[in-house]
């Protein structure tokens, strides 16, 4: 029960934002933002990667968040 409120809150603010018209890149950009500042209510780590698939085989970073450099530059 404490974690299903925030999660609420947190999918019903995605779900607000899939009614704007946002490129996917702009969407999974801000979708990343509310779940990164809701994970400490939510009993996981402040930390993650979002990545799109352009071409097969070719990952594009969107947006991070506190990741090691050096992992950045492995996957740029």
């Amino acid at each position: 029960m404490k974690v299903q409120l925030p999660l609420q809150k947190l999918l019903n603010q995605i779900l607000e934002l899939s009614c704007n018209d946002f490129t996917t890149e702009e969407f999974l950009k801000q979708s990343f933002h509310f779940i990164i500042n809701q994970s400490g209510t939510l009993g996981v780590n402040k930390r993650g990667v979002i990545f799109l698939v352009k071409e097969p085989e070719k990952l594009k970073m969107l947006a991070h968040k506190n990741i090691e450099k050096k992992y950045l530059v492995i996957v740029s």
